[in-house]
């Protein structure tokens, strides 16, 4: 449990640096001076779980270069407990590939090509389907409905514009 809260705090303070991707992945850089060796290996386990989750959905290229990269700083890890049981060039390994995950999800992130996909329940049943966005597209939406929202309120709570109101459209209430 307690191996699991510090690896939370130090992802958590490594996705504070990096706004993009916390926002949209929960995945950052894990810094090999500031980590033992089992944290570095939970996050690129982590790495590997959520490409398999195919949530974040990566051009397959880039998928490759993560997972390469992951799995070679866990088999540089495998049986290791301290720092001083690896090498300095194994460190530079595991550092570079620390910085590529984090590098090519940037740039995912930066073309917005990546898709984000959830399971949404559709208007008027009860069938859920997937639903797939770009991260550019879901930030624009997000924009977007912020800007309608404070437009409402800046004209009142009904949304309608007074002045481009038809009369012989307006719907009386009762007899």
């Amino acid at each position: 449990m307690i191996k699991r809260s510090i690896f939370l705090t130090l992802l958590t303070a490594a996705l504070l640096s990096t706004p993009t991707m916390a926002r949209q992945t929960g995945l950052a850089v894990v810094d090999v001076s500031k980590s033992t060796p089992q944290e570095v290996r939970e996050y690129h386990q982590q790495t590997l779980t959520m490409l398999k989750s195919n949530r974040y959905k990566l051009r397959n290229d880039e998928r490759q270069e993560i997972a390469s990269a992951s799995n070679k700083a866990l088999s540089t890890l495998a049986s290791v407990e301290q720092w001083a049981q690896v090498s300095p060039a194994d460190v530079a390994t595991i550092s570079d590939a620390n910085a590529l995950v984090a590098q090519t999800i940037a740039s995912a992130d930066a073309r917005g090509k990546r898709l984000i996909c959830e399971r949404r329940a559709e208007t008027g049943t009860n069938l859920r389907r997937v639903h797939c966005e770009t991260v550019v597209k879901r930030d624009q939406d997000a924009r977007a409905a912020q800007e309608a929202l404070q437009d409402m309120h800046r004209r009142g709570t009904s949304g309608v514009d007074p002045e481009n109101i038809d009369p012989s459209q307006v719907v009386r209430g009762g007899n």
